[in-house]
């Protein structure tokens, strides 16, 4: 997995999709951490109050006194980081290098953006062959094996009852 190196050598990082588990789990670490309140009170419970909107509010703290605490969590979460992948044209971009208007710390930030060319400058530019400067290699794709569509009931199995050849040294080395 080169991910780590591309990731420590690459000063911007521009994320499309998250869905996979491992995914969501590092851009949540890398979004960074963001301080949270969290207000607790102790409320007399009234039987019979009904549908209020209000019912479980700081108003109705006893003797007025509400507890703030703070906690740490991740800027973005598995929820918001699905989110934020399943919209159109949105992303999640990382600077590692603070420069001019990209000083975010190295923390990610959602950005909502158009592609970077045109749809046609796209077309022509995916009809044109692959470079074949020195150094430069296409990696061929698989043949595509046509496989026989499943059967419903299996087959019976096929028994050899003759053998042609013979196990040749590593064969009956590994069989030993």
């Amino acid at each position: 997995d080169l991910g780590d190196t591309i990731d420590s050598c690459t000063a911007f990082k521009q994320v499309f999709r998250a869905s996979d588990l491992a995914s969501l789990q590092r851009l949540e670490a890398l979004s960074g951490l963001v301080t949270d309140h969290a207000a607790t009170w102790h409320q007399a419970y009234e039987r019979g109050t009904g549908d209020l909107s209000d019912r479980y509010e700081e108003m109705h703290a006893e003797d007025g006194v509400v507890r703030v605490t703070e906690m740490e969590r991740a800027r973005y979460d598995g929820d918001d980081l699905r989110a934020i992948s399943s919209r159109p044209h949105s992303s999640l971009v990382r600077f590692t290098f603070g420069s001019g208007y990209s000083q975010f710390a190295g923390r990610s930030i959602p950005v909502k953006s158009s592609y970077h060319i045109p749809y046609e400058e796209y077309l022509r530019r995916r009809a044109q062959p692959w470079p074949t400067a020195p150094g430069a290699f296409q990696i061929q794709a698989p043949e595509r094996v046509e496989s026989k569509p499943a059967q419903s009931v299996a087959a019976e199995p096929v028994v050899a009852t003759d053998y042609y050849g013979s196990f040749d040294d590593t064969s009956s080395e590994i069989l030993d």
